[in-house]
């Protein structure tokens, strides 16, 4: 047993052990810019100037590389929320994996990453511009090749979960090498809103200007939009709708204005 030892943790710091003890010392640009070049890993912040920053320090936010070739890529502005008890933590352990994120006004708050594992790869996460979201977790289950590609102006509750896979293996007993693979991932359109506690099950499609019920689970895909889909297992259960950031009462007030304005516009002609 080594009574001396030094190790990357992963984030920012050389974790130091003597005899057992831990300690801590926090590695400086310099040194730490050697270690990913190193392992070909990339943590890039374009700021909204046209700068690129690279391995910026982003409150409510913290990224771990572990594997090699990983990729995370932001869009300036960023607007991770840092809380007493959790933040945004992804840990990419595998190999050739990325997360992009595009700009976004609204606040995210608990975004987590698990299981990109040791022997992972190809896996992608893409959010496009103005994303906000509660807590979510996506599970990638040790899985390789997935892609979770979530569209524009989207609006995510609490407790949320996306399951990229099933966690172990069913196989048919005629044939054991007919398992239970993941197909491609999972892929949220444009405008989508996900309600509180909702379970999204791996291959599912979900389509522009969706409303996704409380506590439901998703497992299929679907391919109307504007509609609100709910219940376990989820189905369409009205159509023709579409949603909106604001709370009742100030749309309504909104509408009204809007309502009274072209009025008098058409009066005044």
């Amino acid at each position: 047993m080594s009574l001396f030892s030094t190790e990357f943790d992963g984030y920012k710091h050389k974790v130091i052990k003597i005899f057992g003890i831990k300690f801590k010392k926090k590695l400086s640009g310099k040194e730490l810019a050697k270690i990913h070049a190193e392992k070909g890993n990339q943590f890039i912040l374009h700021k909204e100037n046209g700068d690129i920053e690279e391995f910026p320090e982003i409150p409510g936010l913290k990224v771990q590389f572990y594997g090699t070739n990983c990729k995370v890529e932001l869009w300036e502005p960023v607007n991770f929320k840092q809380h007493k008890t959790s933040q945004s933590s992804w840990h990419l352990y595998g190999d050739n994996n990325s997360i992009e994120i595009k700009s976004s006004k609204y606040e995210i708050h608990c975004l987590a990453i698990e299981n990109i594992g040791q022997k992972t790869y190809n896996n992608k996460i893409f959010i496009d511009e103005n994303f906000s979201v509660g807590s979510i977790v996506f599970h990638f289950f040790f899985l390789n090749n997935c892609t979770v590609r979530i569209g524009k102006d989207c609006m995510f509750s609490n407790k949320i979960e996306f399951l990229l896979g099933d966690g172990h293996t069913l196989y048919n007993l005629d044939n054991p090498q007919n398992v239970n693979t993941t197909n491609f991932g999972i892929t949220i359109g444009n405008h989508v809103w996900i309600g509180h506690d909702v379970k999204i099950l791996k291959d599912v499609i979900i389509p522009d200007n969706t409303v996704i019920g409380t506590s439901s689970l998703v497992n299929k895909q679907f391919s109307k939009p504007n509609t609100v889909i709910a219940g376990i297992p989820a189905k369409v259960v009205k159509e023709n709708i579409g949603w909106d950031r604001r709370g009742v009462e100030g749309y309504i007030a909104d509408m009204n204005k809007k309502s009274e304005d072209e009025t008098k516009e058409t009066a005044a002609k």
